[in-house]
């Protein structure tokens, strides 16, 4: 299960010893609401995760975060800039929460539920775009694809879905 769960084979050794980030018990959390038996209620003391199942339905994600054109690309390039400047100077813990700022920023929807600027995603993730085009012709819609996950492509994919966007939203999986 942690592997599934958690993208990662010794998950419950790390957590057994308190070795996990906020991240990926989020992850894990998210990938256990997504996966509840429909027939068995969520503990009622563990807030649940909105199901991917529910956002996928044909419906763009709750509250995607809307963008005017061009506002992602200057956020990416500012957060680069603090990120560059932070890592220079050594303050590595600043460098991350810039970085994780510019991935933030890259990963605005517009109305129609896909990403409102490409280009930033790209520099975001530092790879060129023709990754971004050859993730959106061989992924787009064909949720039976999976790109291999230590890959650009594949982090291309992992960040479309995680941003919502709705070319990528894996549909619910049938019961038997």
């Amino acid at each position: 299960m942690g592997r599934l769960a958690a993208g990662h084979g010794g998950f419950e050794k790390r957590l057994r010893a308190g070795r996990v980030t906020v991240r990926r018990i989020d992850r894990v959390a998210q990938w256990l609401s997504d996966h509840w038996p429909f027939d068995l209620d969520w503990p009622a003391d563990i807030p649940r995760p909105t199901p991917a199942t529910e956002a996928a339905g044909g419906e763009p994600p709750a509250t995607p975060t809307v963008s005017p054109p061009g506002r992602p690309r200057a956020a990416v390039a500012a957060a680069r800039r603090r990120m560059l400047d932070a890592a220079e100077g050594g303050d590595w813990p600043a460098a991350r929460r810039h970085e994780q700022a510019m991935l933030t920023a890259a990963l605005v929807l517009d109305a129609n539920g896909r990403i409102a600027d490409p280009t930033a995603l790209c520099r975001a993730l530092g790879c060129p775009r023709h990754i971004y085009d050859d993730c959106v012709r061989r992924y787009a819609g064909h949720p039976e694809r999976q790109p291999r996950p230590a890959t650009r492509t594949g982090r291309m994919v992992r960040a479309l879905r995680s941003a919502g966007d709705r070319r990528f939203v894996r549909p619910p999986r049938e019961r038997a």
